[in-house]
């Protein structure tokens, strides 16, 4: 079996949504097997995920700290989409609530990801 180049695009809440855990699951399950996951993009209420104060209770799954994770060991981007995090308030700045690993992005970045990956799989909520 050749190795892929995945992205995922998750648009799921990830404080209420089964969503997150299943794109999750996938990356890293995925990398396991020896496939790449180039990027991750965050859109909608998915942004979430990117806010330095999100305080997950400790019997759920820790899901920023896992996508950290996987951003660290496998080089994966994990990029929120920038009309999204202004809307949610997550801001890059100086100063600003962007958890570490995570960057703000356009859409562009979705776009590319339809050019130089495999595979574009989406999660929802």
């Amino acid at each position: 079996m050749s190795s892929k180049r995945f992205a995922l695009y998750v648009t799921a809440n990830p404080v209420s949504c089964q969503g997150q855990l299943s794109a999750l699951r996938f990356a890293e399950a995925a990398v396991a097997s020896g496939h790449q996951v180039a990027r991750i993009f965050f859109a909608g209420d998915a942004v979430l995920i990117g806010n330095v104060r999100l305080d997950t209770p400790s019997d759920e799954p820790q899901l920023q700290h896992r996508w950290q994770t996987l951003s660290q060991t496998h080089g994966t981007e994990l990029l929120l989409c920038s009309a999204a995090a202004q809307r949610y308030g997550v801001q890059g700045e100086t100063g600003g609530n962007l958890a570490e690993a995570f960057a703000i992005s356009g859409l562009g970045s979705l776009v590319e990801s339809t050019l130089d990956c495999d595979r574009v799989v989406h999660f929802s909520g």
